[in-house]
């Protein structure tokens, strides 16, 4: 169901994020091993692993975010084709007990 493929889209993406994240520490870490050698080229290939690694991390951010807000969207949306059908089944139930009480009357005449 949608709401399943929702809920996956969420876990890949969280656990893209975590991945992300472990990924920048242990850049970051080598960042700070590399400036302590003080070897410019390492230095500045490094810090733009890191920007780079950060906007990811923002952007895997945004899109959880989005698809929390699709998932809780759905969840509503099928709560809410939930509550329509209970009316439409009771106000079926309530048709149907009437049609009954219609048809004894004619029976008894």
């Amino acid at each position: 169901t949608k709401l399943k493929e929702l809920e996956v889209k969420v876990k890949v993406r969280e656990d893209d994020l975590k991945d992300t994240q472990v990924q920048f520490f242990e850049t970051k870490k080598q960042l700070q091993e590399i400036q302590q050698s003080n070897t410019q080229k390492e230095k500045i290939a490094l810090g733009k692993i890191v920007r780079d690694q950060k906007e990811e991390i923002e952007r895997l951010k945004g899109e959880k975010e989005r698809l929390y807000a699709d998932l809780i969207k759905s969840r509503n949306e099928l709560k809410d084709k939930s509550d329509e059908a209970s009316k439409r089944l009771e106000a079926m139930e309530k048709e149907r007990i009437a049609l009954e009480e219609r048809n004894k009357s004619f029976q008894v005449n």
